[in-house]
């Protein structure tokens, strides 16, 4: 457990429950030593020394910005179509390729967008590549399903390797002269950097950071044999200045590699990406490959390809047969990749195939809900990837290699709740020395976070210089395979599993608040982990007509469908948020209705720190009837509040029949909680 207090509460323990993923209370939950609650529920950091290293200035990135529009940020579901095309047994492609032409030279609205080209529930067979190269387009189906099964189904029909669906915009860019970085040491995690001179930059301005490695980090890394060089490890890192106090510059995301100094520096250039699409998108639909044979390679290769994008998504979409895999990101930044699947690939089972969802380059880049099925590197990353990128509760079903990253130093990759569901020596989730695989691949990567994770195995290694994590772990520990002396990098079981459940969402709460959260996550998200309901679900039909706690249901969307509202209450003079509270507006048996009144805090002369006044009514009922307030960390098991030490304020019967009901709700931790309203006869 790590050294810190745990806050004393007036309640009972059972109450004082940790942010709302899953049901963990306070007085069971186990602890990284690296992430832990502070006195108000955020998570506070421990520091670390690199391997190798005494110095204490490092600790895990923050992840928190992965995803589109910089994390936090609902998908756009509102692009008005611009273009709609009718299912056909003739080939396709020209048709939609003619609509995306069309619309490529059509205005772009105030938000960023042209439209979207709808293509109609049936087959859309297209024998060659569909290109999207312009700001704001959007391709979208009427079902992510076989067209035999009601949805919009791509068959990609050329008989050789091509990517079917390609967004790809230009690799341009102007960029400033160097300036140095003066730090004698940069830690992981770090924000302020000290330059040579800040006279160019201002507050708002793109930069990158650029990690200059010299020959005595290469030779600490014991790389130089597989081919590594400085100038090929020099890795730029995108980022933003969000201030400027003389010399110091403070970024709005932390690094995740370490400037030393010693080994070699780093420098700072201003940066402006001009050629990258943005705004565009693919949801809703699956696409297949036809083949000839399971080790065919003259077929579809990805089925979906990024490449210079920026604020784009990949959405309900399962790729199937293709020899390489569903998604491949290139140059992405700031890519959502939700709710996809990726189902037997059709290719030799060897290098370079079988890759389901990859990142060869980009940061910034949030893949979740996913599943695979007969994949090999399922989560991957390539060659040299800048971080952050996260890969969230992904489920790989009877996968045939490992999941992590696969070669050449990627940095600051966060594998958050993966389950990999496979057997064999290299199997499971690996960050290691790989030495002379391939023609060099050498050390795979480095600020490696595994949280979190199942697998049949787990190879965890850190080269000097850095370190890699494997926190709240599910699996067998291993020795690297190629290099199996190398130094384990660090290493903390739970029980099997540490809170907080995800560390991705929980820095994106503890960044832009709760409701950053909502926009993206999923009711099964605040529960638990996933793996069962990708496994039940396996790509097709979505994954919203299940249950309600399926993998798929967006809570917002389940909040409405129940009549729940929704509202933030912001105490300035505490500097503090008392929570997203959900109320429900009819009562559980639907005898009357139930209707929220007002959701505020006490004069500010009586008010307790961190406490919240709730009142309601509820119209016309019979005298005998009672009303009383629930709670829930996650709207799946609830606790009666008047029955719990809350402080019920008062009840008035008022003339037409209503009756009102206040009750203050004090929470010393200042979390979130949701509440309902209960009614049954007396």
């Amino acid at each position: 457990m790590p050294p810190f207090p745990i806050p004393h509460s007036p309640f009972p323990i059972r109450l004082a429950l940790l942010f709302f993923f899953g049901s963990t209370l306070l007085a069971a939950a186990e602890y990284s030593t690296l992430a832990y609650p502070d006195e108000h529920g955020r998570l506070e950091y421990g520091s670390y020394a690199n391997r190798g290293e005494t110095s204490l200035d490092n600790r895990l990135p923050d992840f928190s910005m992965c995803g589109y529009r910089g994390g936090g940020i609902a998908l756009p579901d509102n692009i008005p179509v611009t273009h709609t095309i009718e299912a056909s047994d003739e080939d396709q492609r020209a048709l939609i390729q003619s609509a995306i032409d069309e619309l490529s030279n059509s205005p772009i609205n105030s938000d960023g967008y042209r439209g979207s080209i709808l293509l109609k529930a049936g087959l859309h067979k297209t024998s060659g590549p569909i290109n999207v190269s312009a700001v704001g387009i959007v391709l979208r189906g009427e079902g992510q399903n076989t067209a035999l099964n009601g949805g919009t189904e791509i068959v990609a029909t050329l008989r050789e390797q091509h990517n079917p669906i390609r967004f790809v915009g230009i690799s341009s860019a102007s960029t400033g002269p160097a300036i140095d970085i003066l730090d004698d040491y940069l830690g992981t995690g770090s924000s302020r950097l000290k330059l040579e001179s800040t006279e160019s930059l201002e507050p708002g301005q793109r930069i990158y950071i650029e990690h200059t490695p010299n020959e005595l980090w290469i030779d600490t890394l014991t790389v130089r044999q597989w081919g590594w060089t400085t100038s090929s490890y020099t890795i730029r890192y995108e980022r933003r200045v969000v201030a400027i106090d003389e010399n110091f510059i403070t970024i709005d995301s932390p690094i995740v590699q370490p400037i030393r100094q010693i080994y070699g520096g780093g420098r700072v250039r201003t940066y402006s990406p001009t050629g990258r699409i943005r705004n565009c998108g693919i949801e809703n639909l699956s696409i297949t490959s036809e083949y000839s044979g399971d080790e065919d390679e003259a077929h579809g290769w990805s089925a979906v390809y990024f490449e210079n994008t920026e604020n784009c998504w990949i959405r309900k979409v399962t790729a199937k047969h293709f020899g390489y895999g569903c998604v491949r990101l290139n140059k992405a930044y700031f890519s959502t990749i939700e709710d996809c699947a990726s189902l037997d690939p059709k290719s030799q089972t060897t290098g370079g195939r079988k890759y389901s969802f990859t990142i060869d380059d980009g940061s910034f880049n949030l893949f979740q809900r996913c599943y695979t099925r007969g994949g090999r590197h399922d989560a991957v990353t390539g060659s040299r990837v800048p971080g952050p990128n996260v890969f969230l509760d992904i489920f790989g079903d009877n996968n045939n290699a490992d999941s992590g990253n696969h070669h050449r130093y990627a940095t600051g990759t966060l594998f958050d709740n993966i389950h990999v569901n496979s057997v064999g020596s290299r199997n499971g989730l690996n960050v290691e020395n790989r030495q002379d695989s391939g023609t060099g691949h050498g050390w795979s990567g480095a600020q490696t976070v595994f949280w979190n994770c199942k697998a049949q195995g787990f190879v965890c290694d850190a080269p000097q210089t850095a370190m890699n994590f494997n926190i709240g772990y599910d699996g067998e520990e291993r020795e690297g395979s190629w290099a199996a002396e190398e130094p384990r990098g660090f290493w903390e079981v739970g029980d099997p599993f540490m809170f907080p459940r995800s560390l991705y969402l929980t820095q994106l709460k503890d960044r832009l608040g709760l409701d950053s959260v909502l926009n993206i996550a999923t009711l099964s998200q605040l529960s638990g982990n996933l793996w069962d309901e990708l496994g039940e679900w396996q790509g097709y039909g979505s994954i919203e007509d299940g249950s309600e706690s399926a993998a798929g249901m967006i809570l917002p969307n389940w909040l409405a469908d129940r009549g729940l509202s929704s509202t933030t209450e912001i105490i300035p003079e505490f500097k503090m948020t008392a929570g997203l509270v959900y109320l429900t507006g009819a009562d559980l048996r639907t005898i009357a209705d139930l209707e929220p009144i007002s959701i505020s805090h006490p004069p500010l002369a009586t008010k307790l720190p961190q406490s919240l006044n709730l009142s309601f009514q509820t119209r016309i009922l019979p005298s005998d009837y009672e009303i009383s307030l629930q709670s829930s960390s996650n709207l799946i098991s609830w606790i009666q509040v008047d029955a719990s030490d809350w402080i019920l304020l008062g009840e008035t019967n008022n003339e037409d029949g209503t009756r009102q009901s206040s009750w203050q709700i004090l929470d010393t931790n200042n979390l979130p909680h949701f509440f309902r309203l209960s009614g049954k006869s007396k």
